[in-house]
């Protein structure tokens, strides 16, 4: 037997491995080894082993273990706090304990005892967690590690990074496993004195970036574990002030109460604006969170029931606590009548939604220069679904019943169409019944549009023929550019109803009226057209004066009977006849040194009746050379 200064004299020889396998295989040498092994470790291995204890302390008895550990190697100088500021980079993957303290490893296994113990002894909850992925890897908390990696699928935490410096509370509070107790930690370091309120997150681009707790709780809870925010709601008390609900999220622009909105998350919501939430805060597209909120909703229509009330409840919330339905006089109900173009809805959906901002106030007829107006938007989803008989039912019902609500059709924008002049350059002004239901409900056009819409009013014979719209109202408003071009379309017609509309309402004439209906009926191929023409009274001296190629109206009018097959010789005659007693000179020649009848003989016109026509033409050119020369 050695004496016990000897075998003292003996470890402090041997080395690290060696010891260790003495201590383990020899029970009468343990009371001496023991001691020199906790020494070493605290001076040479910066407190390994209450580290690695603490990392394996899942369940009741490795915990005893570990606190065991813990006791011993404090009682030979082991360091609670110890962490190696150098940490070097494992290359093959393996685990490192020098960045990590053991209070950190407790808190992310959630053991409450090992906690306690730690914190009584003098553990310090704001020392950094220099190695934060590889403490949840030695761990085995992969779902954490996963959860806090993949979050940025949520756009809270968008873009790569390492978990970094989190903070103690931070793990402990993101936690997810109740029983293990997950808020239990995070509250034992609150009444501990914890003031560390963020964490720091370190992106392998660009600088850090601060977390809120807010934001925490955002990532860590959804609408479906809602539930969780019991536990979150203690630590909004204790770091109220560090709550700031209005912030951005981590390289985003979101507020998260914003992104409560879209998850459906009602507790959420409720939190988030019992600190003073900023309901008209916006987003980069200038929304507020109550118009951002509406969009989700819009997007589980047609779903059950429940799922939708679970989608509304956040909305009602947010309206309850003062959310504007009518944002910057712009109207909630702008995205909700925008939603799906092109998809089938149901009337009774968008029913409960419109009713539900209805009877908080919302203004129907409400925009800014950001927007468009209800009945816009609403007409555009109508002319969108032309091709779906049900939709297009759904959204007919649902315009009835906006306009019997209040909506005005008669509103107009300088940056927007207005309803009229939407639908009349759609397809022949179709769908019928919405143009007729604009027409009979007063909707109008804005004198910008006044030509545009004129001259398509021509084209549609349906308009026009019914009188569905006024256009008359707007006749003094009308160019004189877009009246010839109306002339224009209406002697084209096969029928001359139009011509004559047109012939009575009081529109601003161009200089050159009567050129423009010559060339137009000329050029028509309509007989009805050359006819009407010819026989309207015309101003000044123009029937005296020649046209189209220095010829008269003699001359064309041969010419439209040597190409229009239905204009007879005697139509011809009798247009000419009429033409010579309003002063036409039927000797007249044109550049060629032919007058109408010469042009008619060099037409080498071969109509069986083209005969009748030359003897008028001769009869009535000799009657006119004989009284010039009486004379």
């Amino acid at each position: 037997m050695l004496p016990n200064e000897l075998k003292i004299d003996i470890t402090d020889y041997l080395p690290l491995k060696s010891l260790a396998l003495l201590g383990q295989t020899c029970k009468a040498w343990h009371q001496f080894v023991e001691p020199e092994l906790y020494a070493r470790d605290a001076e040479d291995g910066n407190s390994f082993a209450i580290k690695w204890m603490a990392a394996h302390a899942v369940d009741e008895q490795s915990t005893e273990i570990a606190l065991k550990t813990l006791k011993t190697s404090v009682k030979f100088k082991g360091k609670i706090n110890a962490i190696q500021l150098d940490v070097p980079q494992q290359q093959d993957g393996g685990i490192s304990y020098e960045g990590s303290t053991a209070l950190h490893y407790a808190l992310i296994l959630g053991n409450l005892r090992l906690t306690e113990k730690l914190l009584s002894m003098g553990a310090r909850f704001n020392v950094p967690c220099l190695g934060g992925c590889r403490a949840l890897k030695a761990t085995s908390s992969q779902g954490l590690s996963s959860r806090l990696e993949h979050s940025h699928s949520e756009s809270i935490l968008a873009g790569y990074f390492e978990v970094g410096h989190c903070l103690p509370t931070f793990v402990a509070l993101i936690k997810s496993d109740r029983d293990r107790g997950g808020g239990g930690t995070g509250q034992l370091l609150i009444k501990q004195g914890a003031k560390s309120y963020y964490m720091m997150i370190d992106f392998q681009t660009g600088p850090k970036k601060r977390m809120s707790i807010r934001q925490l709780a955002v990532v860590n809870t959804t609408a479906k574990d809602s539930r969780k925010f019991s536990r979150w709601r203690s630590f909004f008390d204790s770091f109220g002030q560090h709550t700031n609900c209005n912030e951005g999220c981590v390289l985003t622009s979101v507020a998260p109460f914003r992104v409560d909105f879209g998850r459906d998350c009602y507790k959420g919501v409720r939190i988030s604006v019992n600190p003073g939430a900023n309901m008209e805060i916006r987003n980069g597209a200038l929304q507020t969170s109550l118009t951002d909120g509406v969009l989700p909703i819009l997007q589980s229509l047609k779903m059950h029931w429940r799922v939708l009330q679970r989608h509304i409840k956040p909305l009602q919330l947010a309206v309850e606590l003062e959310g504007s339905v009518d944002p910057d006089g712009n109207s909630i109900l702008v995205p909700v009548n925008r939603h799906d173009e092109g998809k089938s809805v149901a009337l009774s959906d968008v029913k409960f939604l419109i009713d539900f901002f209805q009877s908080h106030g919302v203004d129907f007829n409400s925009f800014n220069f950001r927007s468009s107006p209800v009945a816009i938007v609403l007409i555009r989803v109508i002319l969108s679904v032309e091709g779906m008989p049900s939709t297009s039912k759904v959204l007919k019902d649902l315009l009835i019943d906006l306009v019997a609500c209040g909506l005005d059709l008669t509103e107009s924008i300088l940056w927007e169409p207005s309803p009229l002049c939407t639908i009349i350059h759609n397809r022949d002004a179709r769908p019928a019944w919405l143009f007729n239901f604009l027409c009979k409900k007063g909707a109008t056009i804005a004198g910008l549009e006044v030509d545009a819409f004129f001259l398509r009013w021509c084209q549609i014979p349906r308009l026009w023929a019914e009188s569905r719209y006024n256009i008359s109202q707007h006749a003094k408003q009308i160019s004189p550019a877009a009246v010839a071009r109306a002339y224009e379309i209406a002697l084209s017609a096969h029928e001359p109803s139009l011509y004559t509309r047109l012939m009575r309402m009081p529109l601003a004439a161009p200089s050159n009226l009567e050129l423009q209906l010559v060339r137009s009926a000329f050029v028509s191929k309509n007989k009805w057209s050359w006819r009407m023409v010819v026989r309207r009274k015309f101003a000044g001296n123009f029937i005296t004066s020649t046209c189209c190629g220095e010829e008269n109206l003699a001359h064309l009018t041969v010419r439209v009977f040597q190409r229009m097959r239905d204009y007879s010789a005697t139509n011809a005659i009798e247009d000419i006849s009429g033409l010579i007693r309003k002063g036409v000179d039927i000797t007249s020649q044109n550049l060629s040194g032919q007058n109408p009848r010469e042009l008619l003989l060099s037409l080498a016109c071969d109509r069986p009746d083209a005969p009748y026509l030359r003897i008028f033409l001769k009869r009535e050119i000799k009657s006119r050379t004989d009284g010039n020369s009486r004379s």
